[in-house]
């Protein structure tokens, strides 16, 4: 590989890295200001705790068809121009947002959710995207931990500046805050619209053609997959036997999607769905079980699992990329994810840091189950397929959070496990 082709891929790594940020940062920033943003818009508790779930519906209304279809429009008329039009949005979203708090406007707010939905979820099929297309194989998990462990740590800022910034100053300041790191994110990926030799550093970075490009194992020791198979290995649906104007269509990339996609899909939902509807209550949950009236320190506590992810994804992803064993590493992830959600929602842990550190740990290896989806999708797909899994989540994600709400109504304690029972099940589906 030249020098100025690995010093190309690790810019345009850095660029859409960063890019996302911003979307992390403000995505969770209603839950994270949940107390102190319920006393300024002063509403009613039970109306409120439909309020904020509606918040992260919202946001996953419009994904559940638009990454799918932008995912489509990337594979056939390109990626870069298209991601940052998406994070421009990202900030017009929480421009609109701010107004909404600052004018204690519900509508105006679930606009500005809206639009931010729109523009992260595509944003991130794009930028998935465009990491698969300047990585080879060997560090895809590695360039995509990377990827989301800077984002992540957009997550950890929030948790910890959000709720100061609420408590110190105003719950207005707060989110004009989120507002200028959506806008310094957007400038950072301005990189990526820098003419880049994208494709002749794609083919020096794989080692071959697109034909014959070897595959990472997903497992070792069991002879399912292992390093060494070919595409056509690993796809037996993805033949000659396939017509290839079926293939081109919109149809038919869906039709020709092998069977473990779609698995990958289930799995996500299942984990994801323990993952995203807990972030939305985990604040005042601490506060009500652990820390009554203590807002600062439970933004604190909170934001361990998003730190430990995002320290631990680099290095989860390269041991994956090296070792194999990711299904193996899926039931491991789910199993500890549904414990620890156990244990927090009957209330057996008299404090909540080492079921969090688990939590971490456990959330800095689910990049794996992205990082499988190029393994066993054509490259040439690969907007659509993670568009598509985008998308399926999305469709969970927009009714989980009001399932959430619902529950918080009814038991005023969370004293019952919410989230657990996704958890368990996803450990199941990945056995």
């Amino acid at each position: 590989m030249g020098k100025d082709a690995g010093y190309s891929r690790w810019k345009v790594l850095a660029s859409t890295s960063c890019a996302l940020v911003g979307a992390y940062y403000i995505y969770d920033l209603p839950a994270a200001t949940n107390k102190p943003l319920e006393s300024w818009l002063k509403v009613d508790p039970a109306e409120y705790q439909y309020a904020l779930s509606f918040m992260y519906t919202i946001y996953s209304i419009p994904n559940i068809i638009l990454p799918f279809i932008c995912g489509f429009a990337m594979d056939r008329i390109g990626t870069t121009a298209i991601f940052v039009i998406l994070l421009a949005l990202v900030a017009i979203g929480q421009f609109c947002f701010a107004i909404g708090v600052n004018l204690k406007s519900l509508s105006i707010m679930y606009l500005g959710r809206f639009l931010l939905g729109i523009g992260a979820e595509s944003a991130g099929v794009a930028q998935s995207r465009i990491t698969s297309n300047w990585f080879g194989s060997k560090d895809l998990a590695l360039a995509l931990g990377i990827n989301l462990s800077t984002a992540r740590f957009g997550s950890v800022l929030n948790d910890i500046m959000s709720p100061l910034a609420a408590t110190w100053v105003s719950v207005p300041f707060a989110a004009w805050v989120g507002f200028v790191v959506a806008v310094a994110s957007f400038v950072g990926s301005l990189y990526v619209l820098v003419p880049q030799r994208s494709n002749s550093v794609r083919t020096e970075i794989a080692g071959a053609d697109d034909g014959d490009a070897s595959l990472i194992p997903l497992v070792t020791g069991e002879g399912d997959l292992t390093r060494g198979n070919t595409l056509e290995d690993l796809q037996p649906f993805l033949t000659d036997d396939v017509p290839v104007e079926g293939s081109r269509t919109f149809l038919g990339k869906i039709l020709s999607f092998p069977l473990m996609f779609w698995q990958l899909c289930i799995i996500l939902v299942a984990f994801y769905g323990a993952v995203l509807p807990f972030n939305t209550i985990h604040a005042a949950f601490l506060q009500v079980r652990y820390f009554p009236n203590d807002p600062q320190t439970a933004s604190q506590v909170m934001s361990i699992p998003d730190l430990l992810s995002a320290i631990l994804v680099p290095l989860s992803g390269a041991v994956v990329d090296y070792t194999g064993g990711r299904i193996t590493v899926l039931v491991l992830c789910g199993a500890s994810m549904g414990i620890v959600h156990f244990l927090l929602g009957v209330g057996l842990l008299s404090t909540p840091i080492f079921a969090l550190i688990v939590l971490g740990v456990a959330y800095s290896f689910l990049i794996t189950t992205w990082a499988c989806i190029p393994l066993i999708v054509e490259e040439k797909q690969l907007a659509t397929a993670f568009g598509l899994a985008t998308s399926i989540m999305n469709a969970s994600q927009a009714l989980f959070p009001m399932m959430v709400a619902g529950v918080a109504v009814a038991v005023v304690m969370y004293r019952i496990d919410r989230e657990g029972l996704l958890c368990r099940v996803g450990s199941k589906l990945t056995v």
